[in-house]
């Protein structure tokens, strides 16, 4: 990776200007100084970018702690707000595949009926099924509760039911690594967020700290 951090400069990071003898300015050059080996540590490792972002709200703005707890304030509301649409998505998508996984297993159980209800391998539209509750239903309407075509000869084959199958297992496949997916991404959000409250803690003890010296040497 390159020495610069996509966002911020770490050559900009630093107390500009003439000695300034002030002790809010000694504070303030203490937090740039943070700033600067926050920002020499970022360009040396691929850091979330959420943490790059708040390094140059940072800079923008006054570095002080009122500002520091609005940045870092402002961007943990965010991804508290990604990190709820991320669990929101994935409880949606975990009902829809024990709805899916339902559908696959009664797919199976009526397909292995086939063979027994009809030597042919198919179902007629008035012959009996049974389902897995042990209650019963009609070809007809095995294939209308399941959303599969009967053919021109009013029967529920097992042709379509193994089409029915497939497609159901392609689909649940689909939402699963739709769930991975959200899961890394969560991760990954949860991850930034620790960043970002690790650096305004750190941000905030070297302005105390700073603090604290000063007021010391006064003494």
């Amino acid at each position: 990776m390159s020495g610069e951090t996509p966002g911020v400069d770490s050559s900009t990071i630093g107390y500009g200007g003439a000695a300034d003898d002030r002790p809010d300015a000694t504070v303030e050059s203490r937090a740039h100084a943070i700033l600067r080996e926050e920002a020499d540590r970022i360009a040396r490792r691929e850091a979330p970018i959420a943490t790059r972002e708040m390094l140059q709200a940072i800079m923008d703005a006054a570095v002080t702690p009122d500002a520091i707890l609005a940045c870092v304030g402002t961007m943990v509301r965010g991804m508290d707000a990604q990190i709820a649409s991320r669990v929101t998505g994935m409880r949606d998508s975990q009902q829809d595949a024990s709805r899916l996984t339902e559908r696959l297993e009664l797919l199976n159980h009526i397909k292995a009926q086939c063979g027994v209800i009809g030597a042919d391998g198919n179902i007629g539209g008035s012959e009996t099924v049974t389902m897995p509750d042990g209650t019963t239903r009609t070809g007809a309407q095995v294939a209308a509760e399941l959303g599969i075509p009967l053919n021109s000869d009013g029967l529920l084959t097992g042709e379509n039911l193994t089409s029915a199958i497939s497609a159901t297992q392609s689909e649940l496949q689909d939402l699963n690594s739709g769930n991975e997916l959200r899961m890394i991404e969560l991760q990954t959000i949860v991850q930034q967020r620790s960043s970002i409250l690790n650096l305004g803690t750190n941000l905030l003890k070297a302005m105390d700290d700073a603090t604290k010296n000063i007021v010391g040497n006064v003494r």
